[in-house]
């Protein structure tokens, strides 16, 4: 009886564990969806696109069919299969996103803004601010605002960027500085500087502890936070800091320029008072920010350049993913 009863057991357990496995999420985003609940966000490469594309996109995904058309223009609804709707809305994310850059390379760059939009808009109605396409696809549309000097809708841009990033690196990580800066940039040219000193001031101490004090791009982010500082107003702290970066900045011969730019903020130069001849133009202002662009400090990148979902359409133009279209 023992036996039977064991067995039994035995054979009911291995019927729930079926069940249980069976009842796993399915489909391209049941996976992210079930990935996301295990653990938190880790740093990923710039090179992530391989380990992702069959969460996002349509590439896995080609021999799937059904569903609404996409080349129809028709409304899809988001109900049905998952991996149907994966590949539609991938696809139809990836015109908008071709058709844009068309677009920008055209020099209209009110019409590529549009269609970056409709392209992000479809992408976050399923896979929200975790889709790595979405993050590049605001960097765009922040970068485009800018050109346009529309720096209000480049801030929002930004900052819906910034969320991105803490999806796909987690919160305070060290890839999240590119965005951060540019979300400063957008708040110094509307003249919001306390925002734009809080913003300076993460990205000051997120380089600062993947750095050290003295590095290069440890001290630009700290010159640029002690800029926006004194023109803030806040005059105390600005000067205590460009002392500090000053001597910071003498540790290593290659940071003169460094040197020079917080020295400058505690004691900027006197203007000159030549007139230039005519036709020459005068000479521009040194300032701690053009002493910057001067110095050694590596260019900030955005990052990353590399995302899923390639559009199945046949073009030559780079879909969000970076990849060339087949």
């Amino acid at each position: 009886m023992k036996t039977e009863k064991t067995c039994s057991i035995g054979s009911f357990l291995l019927t729930v564990s079926a069940m249980t496995f069976s009842m796993a999420p399915v489909g391209a985003q049941g996976i992210g969806e079930y990935g996301g609940l295990m653990g938190m966000p880790r740093p990923m490469p710039t090179g992530h696109a391989g380990a992702l594309q069959n969460l996002y996109g349509a590439g896995s995904l080609d021999k799937v069919t059904g569903g609404q058309s996409v080349a129809a223009g028709a409304g899809m609804p988001l109900v049905g299969d998952s991996r149907v709707i994966a590949k539609n809305v991938a696809d139809k994310a990836n015109a908008y996103f071709n058709e844009a850059q068309k677009k920008e390379k055209a020099g209209k760059l009110a019409e590529a803004e549009l269609l970056y939009r409709s392209s992000a808009a479809w992408r976050e109605r399923v896979w929200g601010t975790k889709d790595p396409a979405v993050y590049v696809i605001y960097g765009r549309i922040g970068g485009l605002c800018t050109k346009q000097n529309k720096h209000a809708e480049a801030e929002a841009a930004y900052r819906r960027q910034v969320a991105c990033a803490v999806k796909l690196y987690g919160a305070g990580a060290y890839e999240s500085c590119p965005v951060l800066s540019h979300l400063a940039e957008s708040c110094m040219a509307q003249n919001k500087l306390p925002e734009a000193i809080s913003t300076y001031r993460q990205v000051f101490q997120l380089k600062k502890r993947k750095f050290g004090d003295t590095n290069a791009e440890t001290l630009g982010a700290m010159l640029k936070l002690t800029g926006a500082l004194k023109q803030n107003g806040n005059t105390v702290e600005a000067e205590a800091m460009a002392k500090e970066g000053a001597k910071l900045a003498q540790s290593s011969p290659e940071n003169a320029l460094l040197v020079q730019a917080f020295n400058d903020v505690l004691n900027p130069p006197a203007p000159t008072a030549t007139v230039p001849d005519a036709g020459q133009q005068a000479p521009a202002a040194t300032t701690p920010t053009t002493v910057l662009e001067k110095s050694v400090i590596p260019p900030v990148t955005q990052a990353p350049t590399a995302v899923p979902a390639a559009s199945p359409e046949k073009s030559t133009e780079k879909s969000a993913d970076g990849k060339s279209e087949k």
